[in-house]
């Protein structure tokens, strides 16, 4: 796959990302394979990226997508084609949605920058991450549950990479922006720096667990 929307012209992220998907799902049907585990991506949803902010809060898998690069849209259609195959043949189709993900590297240079930059760098992203060590466990985890026809599930770690509590990020980012859903209070109770990221869906489809914390 092409991994944005600047490693190729909009035709070649399309090309390669949705017919490619295309290619490997229809494989998958005529060799008799039951399962593909496919990697989407959070950008599926338009909202992250700095493009169209959230029209609400927390972001959830049940978001309405509204992608607005040749890359998100992409990423839509890819797990749009996993669904139909699912439907078609009855093959499970397991996409993944993990934010951004960070490895040992990220971890090592962390403390170069203080709250403030990763505060404005990261608010595109509603200072979302997930590590990489995580992303493989859910990996696993979806080549190995039963039960599932298709679904689409977003990782991330249950924490943010700022050392502020996610109201105040909130407050001087996003201050408009409506909280909808579960009780705003409660979110934040047991952990100020919480995600606003709702993973609840691939923890509960797949036992997983984020692991990894900055915090």
């Amino acid at each position: 796959a092409l991994s944005s929307d600047g490693r190729g012209s909009p035709e070649e992220v399309l090309a390669v990302n949705v017919a490619g998907t295309w290619n490997v799902l229809q494989a998958c049907k005529e060799a008799g394979v039951g399962r593909v585990v496919a990697f989407s991506s959070v950008n599926a949803l338009g909202n992250f990226g700095g493009h169209r902010p959230a029209r609400y809060l927390p972001i959830a898998d049940d978001y309405p997508p509204h992608p607005v690069t040749p890359y998100q849209l992409s990423k839509l259609l890819g797990e749009k084609a996993c669904a139909s195959y699912s439907d078609a043949c009855g093959m499970t189709t397991i996409c993944l949605r993990p934010v951004a993900v960070i490895n040992n590297r990220w971890w090592a240079r962390r403390r170069m920058f203080d709250a403030a930059r990763r505060a404005e760098f990261g608010r595109i992203d509603y200072w979302a991450y997930v590590d990489l060590d995580d992303v493989c466990e859910a990996t696993l985890l979806a080549l190995e549950v039963d039960g599932v026809g298709h679904e689409c599930l977003l990782l991330a770690a249950d924490d943010t990479t700022v050392d502020v509590p996610t109201e105040d990020l909130l407050a001087e980012w996003y201050p408009d922006t409506p909280w909808q859903g579960p009780d705003r209070q409660a979110w934040f109770a047991e952990n100020p720096y919480r995600t606003v990221v709702d993973c609840s869906r691939a923890k509960a489809v797949l036992g997983w667990q984020p692991r990894r914390r900055t915090k």
